[in-house]
Order: C-alpha cells, then structure tokens, then sequence
C-alpha cells in the first residue's frame, strides 16, 4: 500500500501541497501552524505545559486577526468532534517547541495554509513531510489534514474563547500557601465585613486602598445589585496573616499574571504569567471552591473602580446615611504630646541626617566617591542647636543611604523629617501631624531624641529652606565651610497635636477579680 505522505529530501525543490515552501533551512513550512487535540482536558493540558517555562505571546499576539490564532472545536465524517488550535507559523523553533508540547499533552502538530496540512517533521523526517496525493476535500470542509498514519477532514463547528476556557477552569487547593505573601494582594470582602475590616485597616496603621465593585444580583428576587469592598495592600503585615485566611467573608487573591489573581491557599491548572490574554487595565478574580460549598464563579472587573485610602474612610459607614449633629453641639478639643516609638512597618527611605560639624572632615573625603548626580541634588546647611553647637544637615531627595554619616531621617510629610526607624504617635495622618508643628516646605522641622532621652523627651526644631545650598558648592570652599554660615533655629517645645473627641466606647476584658479593690 502507498504510503500517504513522503520525506522530503535535501535540497528538493518541488512540492505538492499548497501553501508549503522551504525555509532557509530546507524544513518544510507553511503559512500557518496547527495542532489537534482528541478532547478539551488535552487542550488544558497543552496550555499548561506550554505556559510552565513558556509566554505565550508569540501565539496569541495577533489574536482575532483574520489567520489569526484560534480554537474552534471541529467535526470529523464521524460526527467526532476534537480540537484545532491554529496559529501563525512565524519560524520552525516556535513550531519545534509547539510539536513538542503537543505531542507530550497527546497531540499532532501540522503545517500548511488555507485548508490543507501535512504533519511537521520527526525524527523520522528532519525536512519534514509532503504529500503524494491531496485528500479531496469536498463542499463543508474546512481542515484537511495528512499524516502518517492517517488522512482526515474536519468542518468547523464552533470556535472556543481562550479567556472564557481559563476563567471557566478551577483552581484547585495548593496545601503549600500558609499565609498570603504576594505583593500587592488584593481581598475582597462581602458587604458585611467591609466596613469594619476598613476600620481595622485604618486602626492599624496598613497601607491598603479600597474600592466597591457592583456586581449582577445572584437572584432574580432582587433589584439591587451585589457590592463587595476590593482592598489593594501593596504588602500584608505578618501578623494580619490570620484575620485575611480565616475570617468568614474575606478572600485574599495573589496576582500571577497581568490583570488575574487567583485566591491564595489554590492554584490555577495553568500558569497565567505565560498567558497574556486579561486587559491590563481590569482584574480576574479567580476564585476556588471551599469545602462542602458551590462553585464559586469568577469575577472580571474591568475597569478597576476608583480606590482611595482606608485612612479616608475610617470614619465613614459605607452603609446608611451618617449621623447629623446639632447645631449647638462642637466637637470638644483634647490635646495629647507628640511621642516618638520604635517603628513597626518596613524600611522607609532616608531622605536627611543630622551630623556633627566635626564629621565635616568625613564628609568632604566621601565627597570624592559621590557621582555627579549625588553632588547636585543633596544640598547642606549648617545650624547651631541649643548649647551653641553647630551641626550640619544634609538632604538628598533620592535617598541618601550612599553617605553613611551621622543620624538619619525620613521625611513624613512635605517638610517634617522624623528620626528613622521611629514614628510619632498618636498615628494620625502625616499630613495633619506636619500641620501641628508647622512643617512645610519653607519651614522644615526635624523631630528626633538623643541618646538616653526619655520617650517623652522630643526634640524638635525648624529650619528655613532657604539655608540650604548645594552640596557641590559647599565642598568646593575654601574656608571652613564658608558659604554656610550658622542659619537661626528655632527650638519648638514638644509638639501638642489637638483632636476631636470621637464618640465612642471602648469595652476592655474584666479579668478574674473585676471588684477587688472596690469599697463596700
């Protein structure tokens, strides 16, 4: 019997099936690529070991362009159906690598344009293949398809939507996820929680920007629509590990791949950082199933709502309309000293530090090993604190952690530095602290305590802006640091910040004897 194909040999120039030619290598390739696969989970498991070392953007780049790349779902004489995914065939290393991830997930790899394919090249066949004789593809043929050990034709039934086949797919348990470390992470609360996990948030002092999402009812019984509260952290304290993965109505979702996240403690079957195919500009929710609970649908936000910080909605119910006070009534004022405590978030950057003038020696020697870029945005100034010591003060915008000298500063707010590693408490906005001792842009105050200092004990003075002058033309002087005479400060005495008097009661634990003590 005939074979159905043939090897095409070294150097041959003629060839039967339409749309072939031969690369600069002699390999047969066509126009397009083409795989066919017996049944959808062996269209999963293409996927996901394509995706698992591989992007598959090469492939789905000119998705939705006419010969584009596809997945339809096609019908043989038999009335079998099976699975097409075509694409273009840009090179034979890209049809290499597909040929043999399909042949690893239990399918065929062809090559060809318009209707007719022939297998790609084997072991068997390093050219590749060519035909003896075209199948006669007849009236409702779309795909005819030659291979070794079989001749077929396929009409299109339907085509399958990629993003619809993956958000579809359901991300089974990963026993390795303990505790959600992505960053960011997003956590989507159901109506019930969100307010009060905006309150804790903002108690707590994290980092976190909620938004609400309105989804479609879940009932027809209802005419309005599902909010949920979607709350971005660019990083989870450890220690609100807990509340994130046991609170009831609270998901947390790690990112893993542009515009998807997949709730933490599963794991996608496919690896979507390899699958570009989510708008850059929303987020996929996929979510797993829980135990002994339905199916949990995904959710596709696109666009992102608009998100501000939980700081501004920590006073505000998302629910029910706020209480309206009196016109008689006033918020009573209450003053409370400004604390200086060890910090207990993460590094922030050092934007200042204060040094004795005797490091100015240090100082100028560092200057050799600075770049150009250093010199000309730090700028200096020399001050004389209290007792007449003269200190300098040295900032750089872009961090100065390059000058190891002296005591080191963040800046909290536009004007006020505060001693690194430290934060000020009460743990109110920066910007309303700035505004209690009167830091700004002109005027900028540094707060930070000496060595030995009681916690109470604050130091605090402020310095004109305009005492500062370039590094660059400070080293340059000859004298002792001539083009910067002494500038005046100012002490400030510890710093009171006023509050309103929030109307609320705090329930604390009783203990085991909550009468000892108490006169009959």
């Amino acid at each position: 019997m005939r074979p159905a194909l043939e090897r095409i040999a070294l150097h041959q120039t003629r060839l039967r099936l339409p749309g072939l030619a031969l690369d600069a290598g002699g390999v047969a390739l066509g126009t397009r690529g083409l795989v066919l696969l017996p049944s959808i989970e062996r269209l999963v498991a293409f996927l996901s070991i394509y995706t698992r070392e591989h992007s598959f953007a090469e492939l789905v780049g000119n998705a939705g362009d006419e010969g584009g790349f596809e997945i339809v779902v096609v019908r043989s004489p038999l009335n079998t159906r099976e699975i097409v995914v075509g694409f273009t065939a840009s090179s034979t290393a890209l049809l290499d690598l597909v040929a043999d991830v399909a042949r690893l997930a239990g399918g065929q790899t062809f090559t060809g344009g318009g209707r007719y394919y022939v297998q790609y090249r084997d072991r068997t066949a390093p050219f590749g293949y060519d035909v003896y004789e075209l199948l006669r593809a007849e009236q409702g043929v779309d795909f005819a398809l030659h291979h070794t050990a079989f001749t077929q034709a396929y009409a299109r039934e339907r085509a399958l939507d990629l993003r619809a086949l993956v958000t579809r797919l359901e991300p089974r348990p990963d026993p390795s996820q303990t505790a959600p470390s992505a960053k960011p992470l997003y956590l989507l609360a159901e109506p019930g929680v969100s307010a009060a996990l905006v309150a804790y948030l903002a108690r707590a002092g994290v980092d976190a920007d909620v938004g609400i999402l309105e989804l479609p009812s879940a009932s027809s019984f209802e005419d309005a629509p599902r909010r949920l509260g979607l709350f971005r952290l660019p990083e989870l304290p450890a220690r609100l590990a807990g509340l994130v993965m046991r609170t009831p109505g609270i998901r947390a979702f790690a990112p893993v791949g542009v515009g998807v996240a997949v709730e933490v403690g599963f794991v996608h079957p496919i690896h979507l950082a390899g699958l570009p195919i989510f708008p850059e500009r929303g987020l996929t929710l996929l979510a797993g199933r829980r135990p002994r609970g339905p199916r949990a649908e995904p959710i596709v936000v696109d666009p992102l709502p608009t998100m501000g910080p939980v700081s501004a909605l920590a006073a505000v119910s998302l629910e029910g309309q706020p209480l309206q006070a009196s016109s008689e009534s006033r918020p009573v004022g209450i003053t409370v000293s400004l604390r200086l405590a060890p910090a207990v978030g993460g590094a922030r950057q050092v934007d200042a530090s204060l040094l004795p003038i005797e490091h100015a020696a240090l100082l100028r020697r560092l200057a050799y090993a600075l770049p150009t870029s250093a010199l000309e945005a730090a700028r200096l100034a020399r001050v004389r604190i209290a007792g007449g010591s003269d200190m300098l003060i040295l900032r750089a915008p872009v961090g100065i952690e390059s000058i190891p000298l002296g005591s080191f500063f963040s800046e909290r707010a536009p004007g006020l530095f505060v001693l690194a590693g430290h934060d000020l408490l009460p743990s109110c906005t920066p910007s309303h602290l700035a505004d209690a001792v009167g830091a700004s842009l002109e005027h900028l105050v540094f707060v930070h305590r000496e060595p030995g200092d009681q916690p109470e004990q604050l130091r605090v003075f402020r310095v004109d802006a305009s005492a500062f002058v370039p590094l660059g033309q400070a080293l340059v002087e000859p004298e002792s640091w001539g083009a910067l005479l002494p500038a005046e400060v100012v002490e400030l005495a510890i710093a009171e910040l006023d509050a309103a008097l929030v109307e609320e009661i705090v329930t604390e634990p009783l203990g085991l004897a909550p009468m000892r003590g108490v006169k009959a």
